[in-house]
């Protein structure tokens, strides 16, 4: 199954992670402050991963941190130019899961490659010569 083009480009470009794609999908689909703690428990993720991605999805402005007097972190869906590209992954992935899962695996690989020069030269440092 092919992915829409918008759909495509939102997953390579902004949702780097799978907790990432869950988290995006529930607050996109129930439109509230939620806690990490809250969206650990509701989506049975370790509360340091979900805080992770919410880092993430905000640095990508899919997700944004609410001012509250609460002790704890709040975040929600950020409304944004991507709109309409979320909804149509929330439908995409309702119907065709594996064809997102797929893609993101694929999207990773390509990260992954595109950053292994840079990751070689940071771990092994070029020499000079004597």
């Amino acid at each position: 199954m092919e992915l829409p083009t918008d759909v495509q480009a939102l997953l390579r470009a902004h949702v780097e992670s799978y907790e990432a794609l869950h988290i995006l999908l529930l607050l996109f689909q129930e439109r509230r402050d939620w806690s990490t703690d809250e969206i650990g428990a509701r989506l049975k993720l370790p509360v340091p991963a979900v805080g992770n991605a919410l880092t993430s999805l905000a640095r990508h402005a899919l997700a944004a941190r609410v001012e509250a007097s609460a002790p704890d972190t709040h975040y929600c869906y950020r409304i944004s130019l991507q709109d309409a590209s979320v909804a149509a992954l929330v439908r995409v992935f309702r119907e065709h899961p594996s064809a997102v899962l797929r893609l993101m695996a694929i999207a990773s690989i390509e990260r992954i490659r595109a950053n292994a020069p840079r990751a070689f030269v940071y771990f092994f440092p070029l020499c000079k010569a004597r």
